[in-house]
C-alpha cells in the first residue's frame, strides 16, 4: 500500500496547476531511487534542492553524505543556500555595470610576453 500513498501524494502535488514542474507518476521510476512512500519522495526532492542549490552558490557539488543529515537539518540548509543565492543576485543588481579604468601600457606588455606567436 505504500505505492497507493506516494501515488496519491504525487497526484496531489501535480495538482497545483503547474504542469512545467509537473511529477513523474511513474512508480517504477522512483522505485529506481529507492522512493516508496510520501516521506521518501520528500526527501529526494529536499536532496536534489540542496545539491543544486549548492552547486549553484559555489560552483560544485557537495561533497557531503546527506544520509547523515535528519529531513530538519536539510531543509535549514537548502534555506540557507536560498539566503546566499538571494543576496549573491542582489550584489549583482546592484552592480552599476562599469568595470575599472585599465589602462594598457605597451612597454609593460613585454612582462606578460609568452612566447608564443600566431
Amino acid at each position: 500500500m505504500k505505492n497507493r500513498a506516494l501515488a496519491k501524494h504525487i497526484e496531489a502535488l501535480n495538482s497545483n496547476g503547474n504542469s512545467d514542474l509537473d511529477i513523474i507518476t511513474d512508480l517504477e521510476h522512483w522505485a529506481d531511487y529507492d522512493v516508496y512512500t510520501p516521506a521518501e519522495l520528500n526527501r529526494y526532492q529536499h536532496e536534489q534542492d540542496y545539491i543544486y542549490l549548492f552547486n549553484e552558490v559555489n560552483g560544485f557539488k557537495p561533497r557531503k553524505d546527506l544520509d547523515l543529515y535528519t529531513d530538519i537539518m536539510l531543509i535549514d540548509a537548502v534555506d540557507e543556500l536560498y539566503n546566499q543565492l538571494d543576496l549573491e543576485l542582489e550584489e549583482i543588481d546592484e552592480w552599476d555595470g562599469d568595470f575599472p579604468d585599465l589602462e594598457y601600457d605597451l612597454e609593460k606588455a613585454d612582462y606578460f610576453d609568452t612566447g608564443i606567436y600566431y
